[in-house]
């Protein structure tokens, strides 16, 4: 897994927040590497079984859940949730009107987007009757994304 490559996908990011306790904020980051780490204890042996029935790219797929994983919050880096969720002080010129702090649709366009460019960047040589199976793996850890509350998510939070 590329951790490193992925946390630097937010910059700035000891100022983006993704949940709050009284009187304590976790970090979009903090939450997203914890989240990662309670998946991948689960995944082991499930992900291998998938991946092999499926005969893709082992790394690609794993890449790809771990990814969705990831970014499953991502879209909590705007300004309207920062400043209507987490509390924070953002001047609202930034914010314009018709905005909203949800932002699970958002995390899943981001999802997509990284996944779509890891594809094309590093798997131009894959067979072209592949492609469709690994778009559909990206559409359906989109559809997932983009509705929040999973088993794994919910972990997350117990642990806090």
């Amino acid at each position: 897994m590329r951790d490193i490559y992925m946390s630097t996908i937010i910059n700035g990011n000891e100022n983006i927040f993704a949940h709050k306790k009284i009187g304590n904020y976790e970090t979009l980051l903090e939450h997203s590497f914890k989240t990662l780490s309670i998946y991948k204890e689960l995944r082991a042996d499930t992900l291998s079984e998938l991946i092999n029935k499926l005969d893709l790219n082992n790394e690609f797929i794993t890449y790809l859940c771990d990814l969705s994983v990831f970014m499953h919050d991502f879209g909590k880096a705007t300004p309207y949730f920062q400043k209507l969720k987490m509390g924070i002080d953002i001047p609202d010129f930034v914010l314009d009107d018709g905005f909203s702090t949800k932002h699970s649709q958002l995390s899943g366009d981001l999802f997509f987007n990284q996944g779509f460019n890891f594809l094309t960047n590093h798997y131009t040589s894959i067979d072209i009757n592949d492609v469709p199976k690994y778009l559909t793996i990206l559409t359906i850890l989109t559809m997932i994304v983009s509705k929040p509350v999973s088993y794994t998510h919910l972990r997350a939070h117990e642990t806090e």
